[in-house]
């Protein structure tokens, strides 16, 4: 779909596969993250090269030509903007990080998320395994979940399994945006 430089010599790729019969939403993956080693610590090292998925529901404008109004537009700019995160702080993504987005934590347009927890990637119902490389190199997918204020809060009081936790007992545990799913937390 859209190519960006992120540095020199590392551009980044959100590819779009498109709706079908067996997979009725639109699913997107980046393509570039790993082309750097991340910063993970010892012990997470299956975090040191990672690439990103997003589905949204069939039919999502896709960018071309013509600009997308920003309520359409920002699960790409999401993606992009997580990927610049380890690259601009020398570390890694991997499960149970929250990105926010922006350093205000705004709302994505049209939404009421501002944040976007990484877990499991899920194509469906299907998780995406990891791809171990002969030379010992692990690509690991991971899911982005889009997350309300009062969810990330959730999360850093009771941890992330407990939102995954939650998020699983209302199904609301998909890598499919749902942008008009409630928030999870009672006020």
């Amino acid at each position: 779909i859209s190519r960006e430089l992120l540095s020199p010599g590392h551009p980044l790729d959100i590819y779009l596969f498109p709706a079908n019969s067996a997979r009725p939403f639109e699913t997107l993956v980046t393509l570039g993250c790993s082309d750097k080693q991340l910063k993970a610590p010892k012990g997470l090292e299956q975090y040191r090269y990672v690439e990103l998925v997003l589905c949204l529901p069939q039919g999502w404008p896709m960018p071309t030509a013509e600009p997308l109004a920003a309520e359409l537009r920002w699960p790409f700019e999401a993606l992009k903007s997580m990927v610049q995160v380890p690259r601009k702080s020398n570390s890694f993504l991997g499960h149970g990080h929250t990105i926010p987005n922006s350093e205000m934590a705004q709302l994505f347009a049209g939404t009421s998320f501002n944040c976007v927890l990484l877990d499991q990637a899920l194509i469906g119902e299907i998780v995406l395994p990891d791809i171990h490389y002969p030379n010992g190199q692990i690509l690991t997918f991971l899911g982005a979940f889009p997350i309300t204020e009062k969810e990330t809060q959730f999360k850093i009081e009771n941890g992330h399994e407990a939102l995954v936790t939650l998020m699983q007992s209302r199904n609301f545990f998909s890598s499919l945006v749902n942008i008009n799913r409630p928030c999870l937390i009672e006020t």
